[in-house]
């Protein structure tokens, strides 16, 4: 329908092949921001399904030319409850401007490993 979104928030849900739909329907100069369950999670509880969980890396590597990962996170959480999940915030880069993040955002709690070559501006 042609329709695109300047924010898209996805958070505890996987359905990969939705994914290109989400990059497609993001407007140039539009933030993503998604987060949710990845491997390992089994662990702490629900999801455990394994078509429900993200590889290591599988949201970085999702975000091509021309997204840009402004931030990717994986790991493990410990608040609100134990978890291992994967955060991304992405950037649609076609001719749109640079977002503004507001002042303080933080990731507090997540023990993360960064992906080389992602890298906030």
């Amino acid at each position: 329908d042609g329709q695109t979104f300047d924010c898209i928030v996805v958070t505890n849900y996987l359905h990969r092949p939705a994914l290109p739909w989400i990059f497609q329907n993001l407007a140039p100069g539009g933030l993503l921001i998604y987060e949710t369950f990845m491997q390992g999670n089994a662990r702490y509880g629900r999801p455990t399904n394994p078509d429900f969980l993200l590889a290591p890396g599988e949201l970085f590597l999702a975000c091509r030319s021309p997204y840009v990962a402004l931030a990717f996170e994986q790991g493990r959480v410990s608040s609100p409850h134990p978890a291992m999940l994967q955060r991304l915030l992405a950037w649609h880069d076609d001719q749109g401007p640079m977002p503004t993040l507001p002042a303080g955002i933080s990731a507090q709690g997540i023990e993360s490993v960064k992906i080389s070559g992602c890298t906030l501006p």
